[in-house]
């Protein structure tokens, strides 16, 4: 499973687990924030992601684009989302 989904009061949080900062992240889908395609195997969440001073991201068509200004190792590269929980 590639993306884990929870209920919040106004939406809900997906998700995915980061390979660059080794922890999960997510996108909280509601209304005025980010949208989500409802596509499970190849998620494309707009917005970005910038979680400041840390990491920075687009989720497109199932694939991780990190951001110039991330501070880890896959800073400017595309990385496939990986199934990460069963």
């Amino acid at each position: 499973m590639k993306l884990k989904r929870r209920k919040t009061e106004d939406g809900f949080l997906y998700i995915f687990w980061c390979p660059g900062c080794g922890t999960e992240h997510n996108f909280h889908v509601k209304e005025g924030g980010w949208e989500f395609n409802g596509d499970w195997d190849n998620p494309t969440f707009e917005p970005s992601l910038n979680l400041r001073g840390r990491c920075h991201l687009f989720l497109r068509d199932g694939v991780i684009d990190f951001l110039g200004d991330c501070r880890h190792h896959l800073k400017g590269k595309k990385v496939p989302l990986e199934d990460h929980w069963e």
